[in-house]
């Protein structure tokens, strides 16, 4: 988990500099930059694929944490996704689209868990989901459109 935590921190703050100092990166920066987010979201994956089967194997046994964790898991490599950046508008969204894509997996099983609503942070997330499933598409058609890059 902490292999995946560093990865995530250190993509986000790189992102963050180039905001906050407005540079326009060239590819090669964001290959760079993006080798720290998809190393993050490759032990997320991990870790989700430990943590699944587990889950699946006793569910009967596994507790609302357990859901709360796999949830916020997902969430992360959703979010991920969404961040990864390229000049090359067809790579920007598919990853924006694999993201949509988490987020409406998370949202069925969110909807369709007897927990969701009885469960702060599963309700949070639930409505993060829903959220982000109507902004996303919004994102990518613009991109398609070249209107934001």
């Amino acid at each position: 988990m902490e292999l995946a935590e560093i990865n995530c921190e250190i993509f986000e703050s790189r992102i963050e500099l180039l905001r906050i100092n407005q540079i326009i990166p060239k590819q090669s920066d964001l290959d760079e930059i993006n080798t720290f987010g998809n190393k993050a979201i490759n032990y997320y994956k991990q870790i989700l694929k430990y943590a699944e089967s587990e889950y699946e194997k006793s569910e009967s046994e596994s507790t609302i944490d357990d859901l709360c964790s796999i949830i916020t898991v997902k969430l992360h490599v959703a979010r991920l996704y969404s961040k990864l950046d390229f000049k090359d508008t067809k790579k920007k969204v598919n990853c924006m689209t694999v993201s949509l894509r988490i987020y409406e997996e998370v949202y069925n099983k969110l909807k369709k868990s007897s927990h969701t609503y009885s469960n702060q942070q599963l309700n949070e997330n639930l409505m993060i989901c829903e959220e982000m499933i109507n902004l996303l598409p919004v994102k990518i058609s613009k991109i398609n459109q070249g209107l934001e890059i």
